[in-house]
């Protein structure tokens, strides 16, 4: 009986004409599984979950609780970033996002399934602690005689986030003078209103002045409900505690988004064409002082290592660091700009991303357009690669598109040296990057 050997099957090559196939290529492979250098099918997607918002959600994020409850999934009608809070977390279960959208904000289990009714996440605060607009009002008793000193009172904003607190970057300064060192009553008065919005003001913590030889800090006087109106400081400086941590502590940009997770308690996202980073362990606090800039506007960020990808509509940097104040950034010489945000994924190898030109590859040591082989321009082009949302499993790059006529379809890149190419049925609109079978919302 005669038969058909096929091996080392590598699918499709677009770029190739019918007649140029090698013997192990075909002109068409949909649903094949090429992990195995075998023709071996996709099992059937399993519906996992129907978003309550239909056709109009546009991210997803599965999100696991405590143990014994059920996972629930976030979605939004908005094109969303999600990362986990770089705290050790095993109760509060914290999670920061981003959107072009809306503010930049963060949720835990206990906001996000209060209602216990979907859509989650049902409620949220904002991801920043905004600074005190104006200077307290300072008044002193006492006659002031000798020793005195000069004093500045300044104060910040505090607010709770399940079981953590997070502390402002503080108000303008208010001088006071002749206040006699052992220990004249200053009362400190007229705070500002903290601002409307979805945060959870629970204190005022208050710091003044004190000069030593050679410095001058701002220490710790006291902390009130953000109900107090007045505080009267009556201690020495020997009475007075650490010094002020949050100078610079400043909420994220609001049009902040593409937030990503670092190691080292680091996380990142952009705006316009600048890179920014929190405060290690501290995702309240973004300041202004390590932010970095590209030459050209933003698209996306990705991870590897201590390395942050940065897809721009040029050239794609690398900003290499363990600290956001020894961040060193690199403008790469490969000209191939990023096409589309949701395109950027990361692997064990590096980043993958589209471009007009084809799907790219950053990794140590190498820059390269992988899928060369594969496709010219004008074929990559045919896929719509501004349309395209990436999605890495098992060693493969899902790349979901939309046609420009509006179909949607999907391709499956197996990464190495010659890629394997085949075509999918399962498109989605939005994935979730723990799994694409599981989660693909089509």
């Amino acid at each position: 009986m005669p038969g058909l050997r096929i091996d080392n099957f590598s699918g499709i090559v677009p770029r190739t004409g019918p007649t140029a196939l090698e013997g192990n290529q075909a002109q068409i492979a949909n649903n094949a599984k090429l992990t195995s250098l075998e023709i071996r099918p996709w099992k059937t997607p399993t519906l996992e979950y129907t978003p309550s918002g239909g056709a109009s959600v546009q991210s997803i994020f599965k999100f696991s609780g405590p143990s014994g409850s059920s996972p629930v999934w976030l979605e939004w009608n908005y094109d969303v970033d999600v990362v986990p809070g770089p705290v050790a977390d095993l109760s509060q279960f914290r999670l920061y996002f981003t959107s072009s959208g809306f503010t930049p904000r963060k949720t835990n289990w206990a906001l996000a399934t209060g209602s216990a009714t979907a859509p989650y996440p049902n409620n949220y605060y904002e991801m920043g602690v905004p600074v005190p607009a104006g200077a307290p009002a300072v008044t002193k008793a006492g006659t002031g005689t000798a020793p005195t000193e000069d004093r500045s009172y300044i104060y910040t904003y505090v607010t709770t986030f399940g079981n953590v607190t997070e502390e402002s970057a503080p108000s303008p300064a208010t001088l006071i003078s002749a206040v006699n060192t052992s220990g004249d009553a200053v009362t400190i008065t007229s705070f500002s209103t903290p601002p409307s919005g979805n945060y959870n003001f629970t204190h005022r913590r208050i710091y003044r002045s004190v000069i030593g030889a050679t410095t001058a800090s701002y220490l710790f006087v006291a902390e009130i409900a953000i109900a107090t109106a007045t505080y009267v400081d009556t201690k020495t400086v020997a009475q007075l505690g650490s010094a002020l941590q949050s100078l610079y502590y400043t909420p994220p940009p609001s049009t902040l988004q593409g937030i990503v997770s670092m190691p080292n308690g680091l996380l990142a996202g952009f705006t316009g064409n600048q890179i920014w980073f929190c405060e290690p362990y501290l995702p309240h606090a973004w300041p202004a002082i390590y932010m970095l800039t590209t030459d050209y506007p933003i698209v996306g960020l990705g991870v590897f290592g201590n390395s942050l990808f940065v897809g721009t509509t040029r050239n794609p940097y690398m900003v290499t660091g363990t600290t956001p104040s020894t961040m060193m950034q690199e403008k790469l010489s490969l000209v191939q700009p990023c096409v589309s945000k949701k395109s950027i994924v990361s692997d064990q190898y590096g980043v993958l991303y589209a471009s007009p030109n084809g799907l790219v590859s950053i990794s140590p040591g190498s820059q390269e357009v992988m899928s060369n082989a594969l496709y010219t321009r004008e074929e990559w082009q045919l896929l719509n690669p501004s349309s395209m949302i990436g999605a890495v499993y098992n060693n493969m790059y899902f790349g979901f598109y939309q046609l420009v006529a509006g179909a949607r379809k999907s391709i499956i890149i197996l990464r190495g040296d010659n890629p394997p190419l085949a075509t999918f049925d399962s498109n989605a609109k939005a994935c979730n990057w723990y799994s694409v079978f599981s989660v693909c919302y089509r």
